[in-house]
């Protein structure tokens, strides 16, 4: 009997020796794998970061302590996510922080964050809840330094106010609208004063033409295809009662999407004089033609 549960003993110290191995080759497996990502998360050009629920750092990927310029030290010593982010801005990062543990979404926000020299620049944050054992132990998120970009949108919407105001001293009509939507985007100030209205927002359909569908003349479809080229033709305008000669373009809005450009020459006083040209040629062909017939009648 003995010998039977000394047996039975060893076979079992055997089976969880066997068992202890395979733990700790997992556990190998594990830091390896553990180490891989960590060694991914260090190589992005991002910055990466994890905080508790209080919103206090636990980890800084090294692009993260390279863009705010901090230490691990700093990390240890007790850094918050508002830390990091301009004064002003404080309040609004708490209550999005708050939300994001609510909503269990993620979510981008934009704010002006600052480094530990007290240098300010524009920051575009990802963040979600981090949910560890079906409990939330704090927030992972994506730091992403938009300098550049704010940059190049300042220079374009510069660009834009600079071209906006030439159009301005014109006293022709010209607009800008979005190409597949019809709103309109823009209009210079002549244009507004003729129409007597803002119609920015509008469908151009309705704020210059004055009827409730698209234009069985519209345009679009041909500049689409025109190459970035000019497209040029005339139109009788119903609502203002003028001659047009238009010519449009598409062109790129600053925020990327490509829109139609057109700028409308009146030429009222033109058109009238030829019609009335016309007019006068016909009735002297007519009464030429009258005088031979009744010559040779």
């Amino acid at each position: 009997m003995w010998y039977r549960n000394k047996k039975k003993l060893e076979e079992r110290i055997q089976a969880l020796e066997l068992e202890l191995e395979i733990l700790k080759e997992d556990n190998t497996q594990l830091k390896q794998e553990k180490k891989s990502i960590q060694n991914f998360v260090e190589l992005l050009p991002q910055g990466i970061w994890k905080t508790d629920t209080k919103g206090r750092f636990i980890f800084m990927n090294n692009e993260t302590l390279k863009i705010f310029g901090y230490t691990q030290q700093d990390i240890s010593n007790g850094l918050y996510v508002t830390d990091m982010i301009i004064p002003s801005e404080k309040e609004r990062a708490k209550s999005n922080f708050k939300k994001r543990f609510e909503s269990m979404f993620s979510k981008s926000n934009e704010y002006n964050c600052i480094t530990k020299d007290g240098n300010e620049f524009p920051v575009l944050i990802y963040s979600h809840p981090l949910i560890e054992n079906g409990k939330i132990t704090g927030m992972v998120g994506v730091s992403v330094d938009i300098s550049r970009e704010k940059k190049i949108q300042e220079s374009l919407i510069l660009s834009e106010q600079r071209l906006t105001s030439i159009f301005d001293c014109i006293r022709e009509p010209v607009y800008i609208t979005d190409i597949d939507t019809y709103e309109v985007l823009w209009v210079n100030k002549y244009f507004a004063e003729i129409l007597n209205d803002n119609p920015i927002g509008e469908k151009c359909y309705e704020a210059f033409q004055g009827i409730d569908n698209i234009c069985s003349y519209c345009t679009n479809d041909i500049i689409k295809c025109n190459n970035g080229e000019p497209y040029t033709w005339q139109h009788y305008n119903h609502k203002l009662k003028k001659f047009y000669q238009i010519t449009d373009q598409l062109i790129d809005w600053p925020d990327g999407r490509k829109v139609r450009f057109e700028i409308a020459v009146d030429i009222t006083k033109i058109e009238k004089e030829r019609r009335f040209q016309n007019a006068t040629s016909d009735i002297s062909r007519m009464l030429l033609e009258g005088v031979k017939n009744e010559r040779y009648s």
